[in-house]
């Protein structure tokens, strides 16, 4: 569209006028609620709403002094946010050298990619992944006494 070009053209002149410093960048989603009759909108879950029927916002800022907003991608509400990749590749592009998420970015592709990018990468801790650790260990344990 038309109009989403001329968006992303002015916030990318308005990003250059005020120079931020983009050395530390933080990303995070928050979950967008959606009316019941939006056809396109997916149940997702969140920690504050539970779940809900909509979509989220995942947003790119600048982490020191100011909070400016560099870039933000859209999704469904039951995409996983670990899969907005293109936002690490944005924080690379503007110079970032440490980029801070919250858990629901915390994956392996995310530690790689940052680590191909030379992006120091801090996450909060996915429970989820830390379930499955746990599991894994139990299973090994279980049949290391079974043999």
């Amino acid at each position: 569209m038309i109009e989403e070009k001329y968006l992303a053209d002015i916030k990318e002149i308005l990003v250059s006028a005020i120079n931020p410093d983009t050395s530390i960048c933080v990303v995070d989603s928050t979950p967008l609620r959606s009316s019941k009759n939006d056809r396109h909108a997916a149940t997702g879950v969140c920690a504050v709403l539970g779940f809900y029927n909509g979509y989220k916002l995942h947003l790119l800022v600048t982490g020191k002094d100011e909070i400016i907003p560099l870039a933000w991608e859209f999704s469904c509400a039951n995409e996983h946010d670990s899969q907005k990749i293109e936002l690490l590749y944005r924080a690379w592009i503007y110079g970032a050298k440490i980029l801070i998420a919250d858990a629901g970015y915390d994956s392996e592709k995310w530690f790689k990619a940052a680590q191909e990018l030379e992006i120091k990468f801090v996450a909060g801790v996915n429970k989820m992944y830390m379930i499955l650790n746990l599991q894994c260990i139990y299973l090994f344990l279980t049949y290391l006494m079974l043999y």
